[in-house]
């Protein structure tokens, strides 16, 4: 499969799926692999938090989770994780949603992409995520369901309109599909 490298016995030892699109939460079933020693899921829609059973991951050496929806904190059992090296989360300073206490094995200057006017117009997903993040700012915003999560979707896939990340239209786009499916817009 693409994105899955297996080592020479056929065992799962990387999964590398980011920028996929991919949307939802992510399995608690990952911690399974109990080879898997590097983990992409960068730029994607994902939702929800970091499964605290990824403590149990004891070969892991690298984790990539920024540009996504992902909230709370990276699970404590991580830090002491020996093998682990590298926890890259959304945890940049003016915009943290994940919370990482890992020391050194946390790399937060993982900035979002810059955007803005004479920014490179961009319709990638991520992108306009990452300025959604700075209109919504609590950590439920973007769970799996959530009005926040809805709106953000109808956006990436639906608005007719297409709107790169840097078009100040995205913001108010927005806000307005907030309002809709936080007040049952369905009903209006």
């Amino acid at each position: 499969w693409e994105g899955i490298l297996c080592d020479t016995n056929s065992i799962v030892v990387e999964i590398d799926l980011d920028e996929q699109g991919l949307k939802g939460t992510l399995p608690s079933e990952i911690s399974h692999l109990s080879s898997l020693r590097t983990l992409d899921m960068s730029d994607n829609a994902l939702m929800g938090q970091i499964p605290e059973q990824f403590a149990n991951m004891k070969e892991l050496e690298r984790i990539y989770l920024f540009h996504t929806l992902l909230t709370g904190s990276v699970p404590s059992g991580m830090c002491s994780l020996d093998t682990l090296n590298s926890i890259s989360v959304d945890c940049y300073p003016q915009n943290v949603l994940v919370s990482c206490d890992c020391g050194t094995k946390c790399n937060c200057d993982v900035a979002p992409s810059t955007v803005g006017p004479g920014s490179t117009g961009s319709t990638s997903s991520a992108d306009v995520l990452n300025v959604l993040k700075l209109v919504s700012r609590k950590s439920d915003s973007f769970e799996d369901g959530s009005p926040g999560a809805k709106a953000f979707h109808w956006i990436a896939d639906h608005d007719s309109l297409n709107l790169s990340a840097n078009n100040p239209s995205v913001k108010q786009r927005y806000i307005l599909a907030l309002m809709f499916y936080s007040m049952n817009g369905e009903d209006w």
